[in-house]
């Protein structure tokens, strides 16, 4: 059975679980980041770091992970700017599209010899400010948990509280199976079983 938790700590989690992390500012984003991508490194899976940033400010990032460069020549660990790793040409949302984009990933990973697909993703900049378009996006992360429930996939979403309203913060929670919230306690989660 899956895990289905709020949570104040980005480590201790592997296949299978996807969990929101709802913070506030870089440096909250970079203080779970860091040890979630860690956690990757000892239990040996890629590890692809994604955020609405250039190539060199993800870098910086991950600055915190002591053998990062290492990772990075190895191919172990990659960083691609939001709009490259979610990039649709004529700037569509295509759901459907990223999550098979995102699953066969996952399973190339696993055919390389890792256990899993880590991905650490901070999405913010894919919710937009009117409620349809954050419904869109909460419609997208229950087809991205559905694939994960059944996928060599780790994945930590982050969401930015000073970008992302009230409501979309507890709607994007309430579709995670784990999260964390600050301030934004949610009591109840629709999420996929295994």
């Amino acid at each position: 059975m899956r895990r289905s938790e709020q949570t104040a700590s980005p480590v201790g989690y592997g296949p299978r679980d996807h969990i929101c992390w709802v913070y506030r500012g870089d440096e909250a984003w970079r203080a779970a980041l860091v040890p979630f991508l860690r956690d990757g490194v000892s239990g040996h899976d890629r590890l692809l770091y994604v955020a609405d940033k250039d190539e060199a400010a993800l870098v910086d990032d991950l600055a915190g992970i002591p053998e990062r460069d290492a990772l990075l020549a190895s191919g172990q660990l990659e960083a691609r700017p939001l709009d490259d790793a979610y990039g649709w040409p004529d700037g569509s949302f295509d759901g459907p599209g990223q999550v098979a984009r995102f699953e066969a990933l996952a399973r190339a990973a696993v055919a390389g010899g890792y256990r899993s697909l880590r991905l650490a993703a901070d999405v913010t900049g894919l919710v937009p400010a009117d409620d349809a378009g954050a419904d869109r996006v909460v419609a997208y992360e229950l087809l991205v948990d559905a694939m994960g429930a059944r996928s060599p996939w780790t994945s930590l979403c982050g969401y930015d509280r000073a970008r992302v309203g009230e409501r979309a913060a507890r709607a994007l929670s309430f579709v995670h199976p784990v999260h964390h919230a600050e301030g934004d306690v949610v009591l109840a989660r629709l999420h996929a079983a295994e």
